[in-house]
């Protein structure tokens, strides 16, 4: 939508911008075909040849620099010469700013172009046809003195009776026959050679007229087309745009790529601190929907667990960023809430965060556990936030994390957490790395957190087989939609006073929301036999 309207209102401003353009037309026709009473193929055909040759001459430098030379200008403005259908005319069409200036550029165009035609004799010699006109007359009153004294010859030879007087009429009748003869054939020839029109000359049928109307008024045709074309654009982009991403975007791809069920949706980014380096932080205020959301989590984690209870949960996630410390954190502080002595460690050595959103120290953790060199009692912090919560970090200063886990000592580690704790939630390190199959092997349950829109369907593919590689029990999904946030009706929604309805995130919201629903279209078009519910 904004491409759309972007080039809608570049290409508005570019048109009210825009000088108005007057054109001006002149019209010639190629030799005098059309005043000939039987005019030939040959005759049209040599016509339209010479004409297209005149068309394009009109357009080189000899005359273009004429032109210019004869008006005074150092330029000529936009022109164009054609031959429609191919035929004897050649109209010349000049387009400019100023009016008048066209129709000046168009007549003189034409004068240019009429004077590049070869001229004839009695253009070059006119005395000439002067003197074949004279000629003519005189041969006129010749041929009409000749015939009248041919007439009187013959009545005078019908009168004469005497032998000799008739053969004397005879032959004076005679001459004066091959005299007319004569006569009539010089006057033809004459006739013939001023008779004929030559086709190799061009006239102006039309001249140009002063122009008083734009010809580019209809500025709407282009904003419609600047319009077509960006929404063409934002199509192609979103097109694009979908076959680059292969994050999921629906739940129902989560479920269908993993064969998993969803067991809980969650907005994590959406409570994210400005100032948190770490990028989660701790769900306290229980009249928060964000804080019903783990609520909701944890009850469905107690039906999961219904026949054999979930004593430790893991929780890990396909790479980085998905969310799963702040879920971790947030689950167990759900369940230190419902009563429950619970136990959060935080097994992402590489990148531990757990110390910062509870606000503990991590000096000594889950690396000196490992090593031997403290106790379950020692290491465990209390956390301010519940008296029920009890926190394990990382810890700091020790062994690096591929030597530090190890399968048999986090089976020993998680037997003595059983017997300490009602329930263990684990952050674990991605699932890509080795870490999390120690971990998941020793574990109840696991808890695969999924980020919409970030998370790739290969990698979700790849950490599922993992975890179900090395026999580790996959209790659900977790979907993590920072984009979705609740209303403060949410709440009156559960106590029957109001209605749940989800908005967008502040800031880029609106332009993003366009781009999932145009994304979700395309999508639509292109993959149709993708599950919809």
């Amino acid at each position: 939508m904004l491409s759309v309207l972007l080039a809608t209102g570049a290409s508005y401003v570019a048109a009210e911008r825009q000088q108005p353009l007057y054109a001006s037309r002149t019209t010639l026709i190629v030799g005098s075909t059309i005043q000939t009473p039987n005019p030939t193929n040959t005759d049209f055909t040599l016509a339209g040849q010479l004409a297209l040759l005149y068309a394009d001459i009109a357009m080189r430098d000899p005359v273009r620099n004429s032109t210019m030379q004869a008006l005074g200008l150092e330029g000529l403005p936009n022109y164009a010469v054609t031959v429609p259908g191919n035929g004897q005319l050649i109209e010349i069409v000049v387009q400019g700013t100023d009016p008048g200036r066209a129709q000046a550029v168009a007549n003189e165009l034409a004068v240019q172009l009429i004077a590049r035609v070869p001229e004839t004799t009695f253009q070059i010699y006119p005395e000439r046809e002067e003197f074949t006109q004279e000629q003519l007359s005189y041969l006129e009153e010749k041929i009409i003195e000749t015939q009248d004294a041919i007439a009187v010859a013959q009545l005078d030879l019908a009168e004469l009776t005497s032998a000799e007087q008739i053969v004397d009429a005879q032959t004076n009748l005679n001459a004066l026959q091959m005299k007319l003869t004569t006569l009539q054939s010089t006057y033809a020839s004459l006739l013939s050679a001023t008779g004929d029109e030559p086709v190799n000359t061009i006239s102006v049928i039309e001249s140009a007229d002063l122009p008083t109307r734009p010809v580019n008024t209809e500025n709407w045709v282009y904003v419609a087309l600047a319009a077509t074309l960006g929404l063409a654009l934002s199509l192609a982009a979103a097109y694009l745009l979908e076959y680059l991403d292969v994050s999921l975007r629906e739940p129902e791809d989560i479920m269908r790529a993993a064969d998993v069920p969803v067991i809980g949706r969650l907005a994590c980014a959406s409570v994210r601190s400005q100032d948190d380096s770490h990028g989660g932080v701790l769900v306290t205020d229980r009249d928060t929907p964000d804080y019903e959301a783990f609520r909701a989590l944890r009850f469905n984690l107690e039906f999961a667990g219904a026949e054999i209870p979930l004593r430790s949960i893991l929780v890990v996630s396909p790479g980085s960023g998905d969310g799963k410390s702040t879920v971790a954190a947030n689950l167990a502080l759900a369940y230190a809430h419902a009563g429950r002595n619970t136990l959060l460690i935080d097994a992402d050595l590489r990148r531990p965060s757990v110390h910062k959103l509870l606000g503990v120290t991590n000096l000594e953790g889950l690396r000196h556990l490992f090593a031997a060199q403290r106790t379950l009692r020692t290491v465990s912090q209390r956390s301010s936030v519940s008296d029920n919560l009890w926190v394990i970090p990382a810890g700091s200063d020790g062994p690096g994390p591929v030597e530090t886990l190890n399968f048999p000592r986090m089976k020993q580690i998680m037997a003595s957490v059983n017997e300490e704790y009602e329930v263990a939630i684990i952050d674990s390190p991605p699932s890509l790395l080795a870490d999390a199959s120690v971990l998941a092997s020793s574990v109840d349950g696991v808890l695969v957190v999924v980020r919409l829109k970030h998370t790739s369907e290969s990698a979700l593919r790849h950490a599922v087989d993992q975890l179900r590689r090395v026999n580790g029990k996959i209790v659900g999904i977790v979907i993590n939609d920072p984009s979705r946030v609740y209303s403060q009706g949410y709440l009156a929604y559960w106590y029957g006073s109001g209605r749940m309805e989800p908005r967008v995130r502040n800031g880029r919201g609106p332009i993003r929301a366009f781009g999932d629903r145009l994304r979700g279209l395309v999508r639509s078009i292109t993959n149709p036999r993708r599950p919809r519910r």
